[in-house]
C-alpha cells in the first residue's frame, strides 16, 4: 500500500508539472486534489489541507463548480479528522 501511494504521488507530481506548463487550471486543481487525498490517506492532514486549498483556488479561478464542491467537501472532511468542527461545518455547509 505504502509503495503504491508513493508511486501515485510521484506520478501526480509529474502530471502537475506538465499541466502547469500548459496552464491547464482544471487539471492542476485535479492533481492537487488527488495529491491531497494521498496525504489524507497517510494521515498527513496539514499537507492534505494545503493541497485541497490549492485545488480550490484553481477551480475557483475557472469557476468549475464540480471541482469547487469537491474541494469544499474534502477540506471539510480534513477539518473533521482534525476535530475542528467549526471549520468543518463552514466548508461542508457551503
Amino acid at each position: 500500500e505504502k509503495g503504491n501511494s508513493n508511486m501515485a504521488l510521484d506520478r501526480y507530481e509529474k502530471a502537475l508539472k506538465m499541466y502547469e506548463e500548459t496552464d491547464n487550471k482544471i487539471s492542476i486543481g485535479g492533481c492537487f486534489n488527488n495529491i491531497g487525498y494521498i496525504y489524507e490517506s497517510k494521515g498527513d492532514y496539514e499537507k492534505s489541507l494545503d493541497c485541497y486549498m490549492k485545488s480550490l483556488k484553481f477551480f475557483e479561478i475557472v469557476e468549475y463548480k464540480v471541482g469547487i464542491g469537491m474541494s469544499f467537501g474534502n477540506i471539510g472532511n480534513v477539518y473533521l479528522f482534525k476535530k475542528n468542527y467549526n471549520k468543518a461545518i463552514k466548508y461542508l455547509k457551503t
